[in-house]
């Protein structure tokens, strides 16, 4: 009898919420979470200890690092910034990259902005993904996605922690 490998799981969160872009007057890429957000953070720190996560991934944005550092802290990981998450980005290398990750190291944790994940579920659905919700993509929202050994995959939603500010 051989040993079947075990599932694979990615967990896919979009940032948490950040200060508005019409009250930011800096570089985008370093406008930071609100108070809601760093609320969000803390909680999906709680939430995702237990992913056995190996490698943390995010946008190179200050929101998505800020997003998962409470993570971070709590697993004793490095961030790894990683340009196919940022904003703008098509989906389907975000995928792409990140399943081959997955597949080199085990399950992860990755951080990335709406328009990114949107596409990226896209090219998921497109590549045979079985999705237990409808796509949507809410900050703070994490898409949870399972590689089989067989090369199938399933993905559902975990709405955003509810946190009081």
């Amino acid at each position: 009898m051989t040993d079947q490998p075990e599932p694979l799981t990615m967990y896919i969160v979009r940032h948490a919420h950040a200060v508005g872009r019409s009250k930011w007057r800096g570089d985008d890429r370093e406008r930071p979470l609100d108070k809601l957000g760093r609320a969000q953070a803390a909680a999906l720190a709680l939430r995702l200890e237990r992913s056995g996560a190996t490698a943390l991934l995010t946008s190179p944005a200050l929101r998505c690092i800020q997003t998962l550092s409470p993570l971070a802290e709590r697993l004793g990981l490095p961030l790894e910034q990683e340009a196919v998450l940022a904003e703008g980005h098509p989906g389907d290398e975000a995928l792409e990259a990140l399943r081959e990750r997955a597949v080199a190291t085990g399950n992860l944790v990755a951080c990335t902005h709406g328009d990114v994940l949107a596409s990226l579920l896209e090219a998921a659905r497109a590549r045979g993904t079985r999705f237990v919700d409808e796509p949507s993509w809410p900050k703070a929202g994490t898409w949870v996605f399972t590689l089989g050994p067989d090369g199938t995959s399933q993905a559902r939603l975990i709405e955003a922690p509810s946190v009081l500010v």
